[in-house]
C-alpha cells in the first residue's frame, strides 16, 4: 500500500496544483500549465526523456505519452513565445491537462 499510495500522492498533488491554477487569473495561463506538465513529466519519466524537450518535440512527447490534442498543444506552444495575455479556452486546457496527468503515473520521487 505504501508505494502505491506514494505514487498516487504525486499524481494527487499535480491535480491539486491544477485546481489551484484554475482558480487564479494568470496573464499567461497556458505557460503555467506547461510548467506543471513539465514538472510532472519529470516525476513520470527519466529526465533524459523529457527535461530538455521544447517546442514541437515537447508537444510530440505529450501526445505520445497519454495523448495531448494538437489544439491544446498549440495553445501551450504559442504561450511560450508570446508575452502578455493569451486568449484560451481554460476549461478545455484544464480538461486536457487533467486527462494527461491521470494517464501518467509518477514513478520517481
Amino acid at each position: 500500500l505504501g508505494y502505491w499510495w506514494k505514487r498516487k500522492a504525486m499524481q494527487r498533488a499535480a491535480l491539486a496544483e491544477l485546481i489551484a491554477l484554475e482558480r487564479n487569473a494568470f496573464d499567461n495561463f497556458p505557460a503555467e500549465i506547461n510548467r506543471l506538465l513539465k514538472r510532472y513529466a519529470l516525476k513520470c519519466f527519466p529526465a533524459e526523456d523529457s527535461a530538455a524537450l521544447s517546442g514541437k518535440k515537447w508537444l510530440e512527447f505529450l501526445q505520445s505519452h497519454g495523448g495531448f490534442s494538437d489544439e491544446q498543444g498549440k495553445v501551450i506552444l504559442d504561450s511560450l513565445y508570446r508575452s502578455g495575455s493569451i486568449k484560451v479556452d481554460r476549461k478545455a486546457l484544464i480538461k486536457e491537462t487533467k486527462r494527461w496527468i491521470k494517464r501518467n503515473k509518477a514513478v520517481r520521487n
